[in-house]
């Protein structure tokens, strides 16, 4: 596997995170040419969520303010399952998304703002992973003692469960949050 970080839509400032994340995860940084990452999640957000909510269409334009952060966990291209097995069938050993993570890293705290691992990876321990990293990398700009927050549905259990394991606790809930009427929990965690 391998991590790719864009800052402000490029790389040029993100090589201490990449010291940070081969040495405490055994992953490789993605030195390849990264123009094309953003293109493939936009294309992922355009199919996994409806027109309504905007996200596919706002990436790009959040992706390039200086204090946004891209993390994306790059794998071989897989399709779906081994005959019954979970395990997906890898058919390409060039690099793919398996998922991504959006952070705003702010003075006073950081917020991830989105989390998704595609669905042929999921139930692996990758979000899980990529949120880690996403925590390591932000202690490592901001310092022990920042807080890291979220919004998440309030009904998405394995979103909340992830979180849960990398140290994230609801501190309280958004009635109405979502465009659809659900409710949110905002989760926070203090690095240490």
């Amino acid at each position: 596997m391998q991590v790719a970080i864009l800052q402000g839509g490029d790389r040029k400032n993100t090589r201490l995170l990449d010291a940070a994340i081969a040495a405490d995860e055994g992953l490789k940084p993605f030195d390849e040419s990264v123009k094309d990452l953003l293109d493939a999640i936009e294309l992922i957000e355009r199919k996994a969520w409806d027109k309504a909510s905007g996200w596919g269409d706002q990436l790009k334009h959040i992706a390039s303010k200086p204090n946004v952060y891209v993390f994306v966990l790059l794998g071989p291209e897989s399709r779906g399952d081994n005959d019954g097995d979970s395990s997906p069938v890898v058919v390409d050993e060039s690099p793919v998304v398996v998922a991504y993570a959006i952070v705003a890293v702010n003075a006073l705290h950081s917020q991830l703002q989105k989390l998704f691992t595609l669905s042929a990876w999921r139930g692996r321990g990758w979000a899980t992973r990529l949120v880690r990293i996403v925590c390591r990398c932000v202690c490592t700009l901001k310092g022990r003692g920042h807080e890291v927050t979220l919004f998440v549905a309030s009904g998405n259990v394995a979103a909340i469960s992830v979180y849960r394991r990398c140290g994230f606790v609801q501190e309280s809930v958004a009635k109405d949050y979502y465009r659809l009427g659900s409710d949110a929990l905002r989760m926070r965690h203090v690095l240490a």
